[in-house]
């Protein structure tokens, strides 16, 4: 990219379904981010009406902008067939996941990551300026939200360990902070008075658990990624 000077780099994986995306600066643009953007582009250029689905592991920040317009974010399992499910029966105008797959309404309901670099092309020439501006300008109207995922890998009956103290994982406050709400939908997930979250969610084949957070700056998202560790003892 800075080589060549080139305004966007657009990737796939191999089957097409999933997208990379980089910045004319060489950054790249998390999946979380290619979707608020795309959220933003869809309600505000191509004036699109209507809620947007989001996998329980993927950015609030699309439940702050549809709240802005009245409408709801529907949060569902991880998996993409519940995003597509969500799109077919409340007509949501987006759907994605953090790890990198969205449709939009009137397109298939399945994850195609060309669709989404044809969008993020779109996005680049219609707004005239680069995808961090973009960015920049969702965050200056919104907020600003930074999120992670660690794969922590554990022993295997350490595993079985933390499943069980999950169950009952059921704090009032964490990391200094009220918990105000907790979702079982897909792994254990708990949101705090400030708007960030955690959600700790073991692995179907493998001993590791996938730890995603979402938090207001760089330095809370990983103050509450270590109280998780700790807490659990990963």
């Amino acid at each position: 990219m800075l080589s060549e000077g080139a305004d966007l780099g657009l990737a796939l994986d191999g089957d097409a379904d999933r997208f990379g995306i980089i910045d004319s600066n060489g950054e790249f643009i998390i999946p979380n981010q290619v979707l608020y953007m795309l959220y933003y582009h869809l309600l505000h250029v191509r004036k699109c009406r209507g809620p947007v689905a989001r996998t329980v592991a993927t950015t609030h920040m699309l439940d702050r902008m549809a709240e802005k317009f009245g409408y709801q974010a529907e949060e569902t399992p991880v998996g993409f067939k519940y995003i597509g499910d969500s799109m077919r029966k409340r007509g949501s105008v987006l759907g994605g996941e953090e790890s990198g797959g969205l449709s939009i309404q009137g397109h298939i309901p399945e994850k195609d990551g060309i669709l989404a670099a044809l969008l993020m092309a779109e996005i680049r020439a219609i707004h005239g300026k680069t995808l961090t501006g973009v960015i920049k300008q969702i965050t200056d109207e919104f907020g600003f939200v930074t999120s992670e995922r660690l794969d922590v890998a554990v022993e295997a009956r350490e595993k079985e360990r933390i499943i069980k103290e999950l169950q009952n994982f059921k704090p009032s406050s964490f990391c200094g902070q009220e918990v105000v709400k907790r979702v079982n939908l897909d792994g254990t997930k708990i949101v705090l008075a400030d708007g960030s979250w955690t959600l700790i969610r073991p692995s179907g084949t493998e001993p590791l658990f996938r730890i995603y957070v979402e938090a207001n700056s760089l330095e809370q998202m990983q103050e509450i990624q270590k109280e998780v560790r700790n807490t659990f003892r990963m």
